[in-house]
């Protein structure tokens, strides 16, 4: 782990953190502090990446960050989100599946976390998502399509979606970090799904 962190003594205080992680143990960095081995997250791989932070001290304070986290070599059944040096959050995936390998792409503005991608491969198929999690109550709205022959965001286009359809399965995870709600129904519009999974933080219709 690399970083560095600067604070500037205005009225407010105003601080900014930088981290770059390199081949961490994801088992480790989660449970670390947790001496009972029935509350160990059985979460596995290898964790890079890099966050940027930047936040005003004290009530209603503004803050924004943006980061990038890919994990390899793992067995993941839940997402780890980094926010700090000691300070990560574990996002539920639907479905059963474990996957081996991913990358989320988020910023933060204030207390909406905003998931631009999220892509996971296993070997049962992939993973692709985006939305949006509000800090403050913890409420989920994320959307994900899955399949067995996903590309990543940057090589999404319609004529492979339009190749893969009659594969493909739209999920919609809603209520809260720790109470989850997932919806899992047939792809019905291909321009509906892409526009969703491009605009993770537009208002519902």
């Amino acid at each position: 782990v690399v970083g560095f962190a600067e604070i500037r003594l205005a009225e407010p205080p105003e601080y900014g953190v930088s981290l770059s992680v390199e081949n961490v143990d994801v088992h480790s960095l989660l449970n670390a502090g947790v001496t009972d081995p029935a509350k160990h997250l059985d979460i596995h791989g290898v964790l890079a990446g890099n966050l940027q932070l930047r936040a005003t001290a004290g009530p209603g304070g503004a803050r924004q960050a943006a980061g990038v986290l890919r994990i390899s070599q793992g067995r993941l059944v839940k997402l780890p989100v980094l926010l700090g040096l000691m300070n990560v959050i574990t996002l539920a995936l639907p479905g059963e599946e474990a996957y081996s390998e991913g990358t989320v792409t988020y910023h933060l503005r204030d207390d909406l976390m905003i998931f631009r991608e999220i892509y996971l491969r296993g070997k049962a198929g992939a993973l692709i998502g985006s939305g949006t999690l509000d800090l403050a109550t913890d409420k989920l709205r994320l959307n994900f399509l899955a399949g067995p022959q996903l590309p990543p965001m940057g090589d999404l286009a319609k004529e492979v979606l339009a190749a893969l359809a009659r594969e493909l399965m739209e999920i919609r995870v809603t209520g809260t970090v720790a109470k989850p709600l997932t919806q899992t129904r047939s792809l019905r519009s291909i321009d509906q799904a892409v526009r969703i999974l491009l605009n993770p933080d537009a208002p519902e219709p």
